[in-house]
């Protein structure tokens, strides 16, 4: 597992989780425009499958951006996890993720975690895997949907270290808050209509003829 570097703070970076070859570049268009607002800003990058972290690292050399792999993020602006299961990890530290596999055929993918674990979320329109869990985020402000890369600058370059960025992680806390509570809710519903059914003379107590 890697160990966070401080010096990468992680509220002036904008890290993108679970990307696809669709998805990155927009990904490297949004943060060399966000970094413009925000000089320093540094980024760092999951791609969903990581054997294709090599040909990550070609594409953000060729925009001109120095990416440092493995456990360390080191000095380099990009820290490109090309790794299993630093997601969750990443999901604790970043206040703001843009989730991959939103921007090209494959999709979308699960928000959940993200929102369970504090982070505020950005997404691409082309989310039908996982239509209802978004709709939700959206709804309550702890997610936004991004047409592209410049949307997605626009977005990170205007979201960090804002009070709307504050409220965004809120509204995310709050959803799975009630998510929490409806689980429970449920379950004691139906024990209540399991006991009812269940009463003596009620239909379904009765031996089948």
């Amino acid at each position: 597992m890697p160990t966070f570097d401080p010096r990468l703070g992680a509220r002036r970076s904008g890290p993108a989780v679970s990307t696809h070859a669709e998805d990155e570049g927009a990904v490297i268009a949004a943060h060399l425009e966000a970094r413009k607002r925000h000089p320093g800003l540094r980024m760092i990058l999951a791609p969903r499958h990581p054997d294709r972290g090599a040909a990550v690292a070609r594409a953000l050399a060729a925009a001109g951006l120095e990416a440092q792999r493995g456990d360390m993020p080191g000095e380099a602006e990009i820290w490109l996890i090309d790794r299993l299961g630093e997601t969750g990890l990443i999901y604790r530290l970043a206040p703001l993720v843009f989730l991959g596999g939103s921007f090209g055929p494959q999709g979308g993918h699960n928000p959940w975690e993200a929102a369970a674990l504090g982070a505020a979320l950005l997404h691409g329109p082309q989310v039908p895997h996982a239509a209802a869990a978004h709709a939700t985020l959206d709804a309550a402000g702890a997610a936004r949907m991004v047409a592209d890369g410049a949307a997605l600058g626009a977005a990170v370059g205007g979201l960090i270290g804002t009070r709307d960025l504050d409220a965004m992680r809120a509204a995310a806390k709050r959803v799975m808050a009630d998510i929490g509570q409806a689980r429970p809710q449920t379950l004691r519903a139906l024990q209540a209509l399991m006991a009812t059914r269940l009463e003596p003379g009620h239909i379904f107590s009765k031996a089948a003829p």
